[in-house]
């Protein structure tokens, strides 16, 4: 199991990592081939892409559940059925209408200027069948997730990413326009979905429809009782980043959402990487029912989490501004790198360590809590968007959206400690330990930022100096035991001993 895990995670980040690529790549040659203004259009209209978490009830995630408990069995086949025909319905309706009511949407829900309207339209259409088709393939996703064979899942993930941003890159360099980077998009979807399809059918072998009539009801109560939970946690992020856009797009501009979006880009591939390596966490918590075990699960890997995330945290310090001038260039440098960081640096330290705790909320019957934890993102994104506008212009949806982070980082901390009698640290010293590291790392990074006056270089050094300062002081405070590495990597193979020789001193061994 160990080793399916590891191989899950290891193929989760080579495929985000690739996909990273890819994406910063077409980003740059979007923006210096069509311009700013363009990319703020392209982003605006991609928030069609967020009608998904109108429409999807929370059963993708439910049916991961179900079937990561029980495994191949009749009850299971019934799920996948009624699972995958709800999904059916509700995608061919929503996208029905929301092509019938494009204009209304494009111009005055999206903010859109008329004189672009016929440019995007049919963009527009494209990324709603696009859509479509994604959110019905997340339940073939959801059959070979809950069989531990998310490597499949990413590999197909990694395909669909080089064709989408490959394809757009050649309509960008080739045609120029909207209509050919539509057709890239949805010839991706197409062929992602294909793929899916078959391998999910391959795996999971011979649907069982005998007595469905029989267990349709009981089963869909089953699933919807859950996945309303999970649909309405969805449902208020709705409310959190798309609504973020949504109103920058209305008080500022689409060329500002543009900015946005770039800064959450880099945010999400950073983050995607902790999020692609616990991915196998939903259906390990799901199969477990030692709530011991599962404390002790949570604990650790969110305390591994922040020390793993911490140096990342250093060099978006001070790496930002280069990579973003040196990628984008432009005018809107200082703009983009501010809000990167802020983004980047608050999304990884409060966000991304309490993945474990959100996968156990949601797999272990306490789903409504995501629903506060999300409504709480939402309520405060909302409030100080609104107190700060005046003052702070652009920065306000920054501030507010770093602060409502935060806000669902204690939240979730309040139910880790009421449901588990956990925190992410168990002492004073851990915390110590820390802020340490922390403070080392950014004193001598800010000295080389000093000296250092290429943006290549301070990039290449201080990335080096990070990565090298910190492996030392987690040897020098014992940060790491040698159970923790035999307990997520094996008592004894190349990795682990590799890993033991590099985190811990001699006499620790």
């Amino acid at each position: 199991m160990r080793k399916i895990i590891i191989k899950n995670s290891l193929s989760g980040i080579f495929q985000l990592t690739i996909s990273s690529i890819l994406v910063f790549l077409t980003v740059s040659i979007f923006i210096r081939t069509l311009g700013s203004e363009y990319y703020g259009l392209f982003a605006t209209i991609s928030l069609i892409g967020n009608l998904n978490m109108l429409t999807n009830i929370g059963l993708n995630s439910t049916l991961l559940i179900f079937l990561a408990e029980k495994g191949k069995c009749r009850e299971n086949d019934h799920n996948i059925i009624i699972s995958f025909s709800i999904i059916l319905t509700i995608a061919i309706l929503i996208s029905f209408t929301a092509i019938y009511f494009n204009q209304f949407i494009i111009l005055f829900i999206l903010n859109i200027p008329i004189k672009f309207y016929l440019q995007i339209k049919i963009l527009f259409i494209l990324l709603v069948l696009s859509n479509a088709i994604l959110f019905i393939g997340q339940v073939f996703s959801s059959i070979l997730d809950s069989m531990q064979k998310m490597y499949i899942s990413n590999f197909y993930q990694l395909l669909y990413n080089i064709l989408y941003n490959s394809l757009i890159i050649i309509s960008l360099l080739i045609w120029m326009d909207f209509v050919h980077i539509g057709i890239s998009i949805f010839i991706s979807a197409l062929i992602w979905f294909m793929l899916m399809f078959y391998s999910a059918n391959k795996f999971w072998g011979k649907i069982d429809y005998s007595d469905i009539g029989k267990t349709f009801i009981p089963l869909l109560k089953k699933q919807t009782s859950l996945g309303l939970k999970v649909y309405f946690s969805s449902l208020v992020f709705f409310f959190y980043e798309p609504l973020t856009k949504l109103l920058l797009s209305h008080f500022m501009g689409y060329l500002e959402v543009g900015f946005f979006d770039i800064a959450l880009k880099i945010r999400n591939q950073i983050w995607g990487l902790i999020s692609k390596a616990s991915q196998p966490l939903l259906p390990l918590i799901s199969g477990s029912n030692d709530k011991v075990q599962i404390r002790n699960l949570v604990h650790d890997l969110e305390q591994k989490t922040f020390f793993l995330v911490l140096p990342v945290v250093v060099i978006a310090v001070f790496c930002t501004k280069p990579i973003i001038s040196l990628w984008i260039g432009g005018e809107y440098v200082n703009t983009i790198s501010i809000t990167t960081f802020f983004i980047t640096a608050i999304y990884l330290l409060f966000s991304s360590t309490m993945i474990p705790m959100y996968n156990y909320l949601m797999s272990k019957g306490h789903a409504e809590k995501t629903i506060y934890i999300q409504l709480t993102n939402s309520v405060i994104n909302i409030i100080f968007i609104f107190l700060l506008y005046n003052p702070l212009g652009f920065y306000s949806f920054v501030i507010s959206y770093s602060l409502a982070i935060i806000s669902s980082f204690l939240l979730m901390l309040y139910y880790q400690k009421i449901i588990l009698n956990s925190l992410i640290f168990d002492n004073l010293q851990s915390l110590i330990k820390l802020g340490i590291v922390f403070a080392i790392n950014l004193t001598i990074s800010y000295i080389l930022q000093i000296i250092i006056l290429n943006y290549v270089l301070q990039i290449i050094t201080i990335s080096l100096q990070v990565f090298v300062c910190t492996i030392w002081l987690y040897r020098i405070l014992e940060i790491f035991k040698i159970q923790d590495i035999k307990r997520y990597f094996g008592a004894d193979n190349n990795i682990t001993k590799t890993l033991i020789k590099i985190l811990l001193k001699k006499n620790s061994y």
